[in-house]
């Protein structure tokens, strides 16, 4: 996803977990969806004021890789991966638990909360 674009969507539902990305010319567009069954645990408790019960938002791509990249930890094995948002909802966090007993935490900035949709006409496009 990072080699399609900048910025991650992140969007919870009550079904699962989906990340986004699109490029910059609007020409590509990247979607992985997580059922809750993938998850060993999934809570969705989240609500806003226009009564959408989904949440939605976006992350730097880079940032998100520094999560999942981190130099010193990549010879030990995560038992655990927990994503929550913070009580501000100013940061997504990350926290890490690795087999060997260590536990870190993460903390993405949200550059911001709006919904994303890509609409295109199938029918249309050049190619198949």
């Amino acid at each position: 996803m990072a080699k399609i674009g900048d910025d991650l969507y992140v969007e919870s539902t009550q079904d699962g977990l989906s990340l986004k990305t699109i490029n910059s010319s609007d020409s590509a567009f990247c979607k992985i969806s997580y059922n809750k069954s993938f998850f060993t645990y999934f809570n969705h408790n989240y609500s806003l004021a226009d009564d959408d019960p989904n949440f939605m938002c976006k992350i730097s791509t880079k940032s998100a890789l520094s999560v999942f990249k981190s130099p010193s930890q990549t010879n030990k094995q995560v038992e655990m991966c927990e994503i929550k948002l913070n009580s501000d909802a100013s940061k997504l966090v990350f926290q890490m638990r690795w087999k060997i007993g260590t536990t870190r935490s993460f903390y993405v900035s949200i550059l911001e909360s709006k919904k994303m949709d890509v609409t295109y006409d199938k029918e249309n496009i050049p190619n198949r």
